[in-house]
Parts: C-alpha cells; structure tokens; sequence
C-alpha cells in the first residue's frame, strides 16, 4: 500500500471526476466533432474517458495559452472505430500466443523429461541436476568454477520460488495439482509443471536455468539460436502482458527490440508489429500462421477505418503480408 499524503493535499492535485455529460463536452472543447451526443455518453460509460481519450494523444496539441486541443479531422465515432479495430486485433494475436505458448511448454518439458530416461520428470526441482550438466571441467580456476556452480544454484532457487508461487495460486481451484498432493506430495511431474508457469516463468527458466543442450534442442525446433529464442521469449511474455491487460495498440511503442534472425530480416517499426514477428518466428505450424493468423489479419485490414489512418499506426507497412507469411518446408 501506498503512504498517503494528507488527504487536502493530494485533493488540490488529484483531477476531479468529471460526469459523462460533461465529459462530452470536454471532447467537444477539444475540436473532436460528436454527431450523436447520446451514443456518445454510452461509448464513454463503457469504454472509459481516460482510456479513449489515450487513442488521441498523438494528436493532442497544447498552446502557449497551455489551451489543449485535438488536431485531427478524425470524429468521435472514428476513433472509437479504432478502439473497436484494437479489440479485434488483439483477440487475433491471443489465439497466435495460446497457441505458441503450449507449444514451447511442451517442447521443454519433452526435453527435459527425455533427457533422465528415470528422473527426467521430476530433476527440474533438484538444483544438483542442473548443477551435473554445467561444463564445470573447462574452469582452469576452481574460483570460477565455484561462481558457475553457486550461481546456478541461485538462479535455479529463483526460478523454484516462482513456480511455487504460481502454484500456491492454482492450488485451490486445480484439479490435477489436488490429484498430485494427494498422491506424490504436491510433486508435478514436468510435463504437469509446465502447465502452471506463466511465459515470464517460461523465459526465466530457459534462459537462467536450462542445460544448454536442452536450451539448444528447443531452439532448433525453431530453427533459431538459443539467444535468439531467449530475446523472443522477453518479447512474447510483454507482448501476452500487454494483449491479457488489454493496452492499447494503435500508436503503442514497443518496450523491447527483437533480435534479427537472418533468415527473416526484420525492418523495425517499435510498433506492434514487432510483436508480431516475434509470434510468426516462435509459430511451429506455417498452416496455423498462415491460413488462420495471416488470413485473419487480412480480412481485418480490409476495415473502411483505413481510409482516415494508416495501418502503419500499428507498424504495419504495405508489404507486411510478404513479410509476415511463413514459408512451407
């Protein structure tokens, strides 16, 4: 919790609610044209003035006189087009993000199990198993060595408390997790783990935990390099982040950088379709991308709101379909 400043204090700085009818006549102040008051009231009691008033800031302009107003030919009902547009294009990318999300938790936990025919599906809570597969023989000082191996075994305990603490969350309301503490002590085997860590936990634990020989075996799945899997894991759990608190995506930098795969150059917008890059390169089945993703998308830049703002607001160019389609092996 915060510590509250005195209450008269913080109410001389905070704004003041404003009601929706006034609400509109703010907009309206502002230069943006409302036809149709009454619907307007509506959009606003739903969509949140804060938040719709977040897709006119690239247009906002402040005089001298600090006098802000809207410098757009855009209406009120075009811009909630575009909200509307946002909503659509974030249910698309979802089912690209489900979809790889399962995928490369699978992919792990097989590794992981396949490697320890015996154990395999419980060594990822023992950070001795770890610690075995690190190349420990190739420090020449045991000073080093003992970095490696204090190191691994920090990073691994991190990983551990957050798995437990994904776990203590789903405990209550899980009824695979209910069947494993009634019958191994709480213990999930891999394959039952991996399905309660979120893709944050995920990139945590390839990057930070992983053997590099199991590191590399999913990587390939990906045709990619273990560094650049690990750099689109980062972008996939801000991405998923981003997409689940439904931020907005018209004009929406980006907070992280994609590495290029040589393969795929990528020409970087800092926009959303930087994402989206990062879901056709992490995206196994080119089907899938192609006839389900690529085709939705399509459909969805046919949208008549693109005769008063360009696709290129969300770093889509007009060549992003070549771009972005997966090629058949």
């Amino acid at each position: 919790m915060h510590i509250l400043p005195d209450k008269k204090v913080l109410s001389k700085l905070i704004k003041k609610p404003l009601s929706i009818e006034k609400q509109v006549e703010k907009l309206q102040e502002k230069g943006l044209k409302i036809d149709d008051v009454e619907r307007a009231k509506r959009i606003l009691l739903s969509t949140n003035y804060y938040y719709f008033t977040g897709y006119l800031h690239k247009y906002k302009v402040i005089t001298e006189d600090c006098v802000e107003y809207y410098e757009t030919d855009l209406t009120f009902e075009e811009v909630y087009k575009i909200i509307q547009f946002d909503m659509h294009l974030r249910s698309i990318f979802l089912q690209a993000v489900d979809y790889i999300e399962r995928d490369i938790k699978t992919k792990i936990a097989y590794y992981l199990a396949m490697d320890d025919p015996i154990d395999g599906s419980i060594n990822y809570l023992y950070s001795e198993y770890f610690i075995s597969k690190l190349p420990t023989e190739d420090y020449k000082v045991e000073k080093d060595k003992k970095f490696l191996i204090d190191n691994t075994r920090y990073k691994h305990n991190e990983f551990i408390k957050f798995y437990e603490s994904e776990y203590t969350k789903k405990a209550a309301n899980s009824t695979f997790i209910k069947h494993h503490c009634e019958k191994y002590w709480g213990c999930l085997p891999i394959w039952a783990a991996i399905e309660i860590l979120t893709i944050g936990n995920i990139h945590n634990l390839y990057k930070n935990v992983l053997p590099t020989k199991i590191m590399k075996e999913v990587a390939r799945e990906y045709e990619i390099s273990t560094d650049l899997m690990s750099n689109y894991l980062r972008g996939l759990s801000i991405f998923r982040n981003l997409l689940a608190h439904n931020v907005r995506l018209f004009d929406e930098s980006t907070s992280h950088t994609p590495m290029t795969n040589r393969r795929d150059i990528l020409k970087k917008t800092n926009l959303i379709y930087d994402y989206v890059y990062i879901l056709k390169n992490l995206t196994s089945d080119a089907d899938f991308w192609n006839c389900t993703i690529i085709t939705q998308l399509d459909l969805a830049f046919t949208n008549d709101l693109f005769k008063k703002v360009s696709s290129d607001r969300w770093g889509f160019r007009s060549d992003w379909r070549d771009k972005l389609l997966k090629r058949c092996q």
